[in-house]
């Protein structure tokens, strides 16, 4: 992906980008310069509401319920 720096020195992160790291508007970003280039990193300040959705369509539960029925038909 690619952006342009603005006049102002602003960069958009694109909308993808934002998505995928569920960036809204006003999250703090910590800047840093690493082998000569820009990094940017999301400052989280909501702690357990940032996780949130996290696990969406992951379906973690009916996989343990899985697990745990062969576990049990072992003992029968």
């Amino acid at each position: 992906m690619k952006t342009i720096l603005s006049t102002k020195g602003q960069v958009v992160i694109p909308s993808g980008v934002r998505e995928q790291l569920s960036l809204k508007q006003n999250t703090e970003l910590q800047v840093r310069i690493e082998n000569d280039r820009i990094v940017l990193i999301p400052i989280r300040k909501d702690g357990w509401k940032g996780l949130r959705g996290i696990l969406r369509g992951k379906r973690l539960t009916r996989g343990l319920e899985t697990e745990h029925r062969k576990e049990i038909e072992k003992y029968k």
